[in-house]
């Protein structure tokens, strides 16, 4: 369902003018499907999907974002 929201968003984004060049995934969602645990890096199979690279962050349950996180994304976006 997020995932299907996303493709979604980007597309309406991308229609409307608003170039889509990366995205920013923050979920602290556990996924059955999903077997990642703290991979930091874009995730290929969205990169792939979307045609944009894709950073996707679990944030800690008990904590949330950490500073490293916020770190992460600063690197990525900039």
């Amino acid at each position: 369902m997020k995932l299907e929201a996303l493709l979604e968003d980007v597309e309406e984004q991308n229609r409307a003018g608003n170039h889509v060049d990366r995205i920013v995934w923050l979920d602290d969602m556990n996924d059955n499907d999903d077997e990642w645990e703290e991979d930091y890096e874009p995730r290929p199979d969205l990169t792939v999907l979307l045609g944009i690279p894709v950073l996707r962050l679990r944030p800690l349950l008990k904590i949330g974002l950490t500073p490293d996180h916020m770190a992460q994304v600063r690197d990525f976006i900039n």
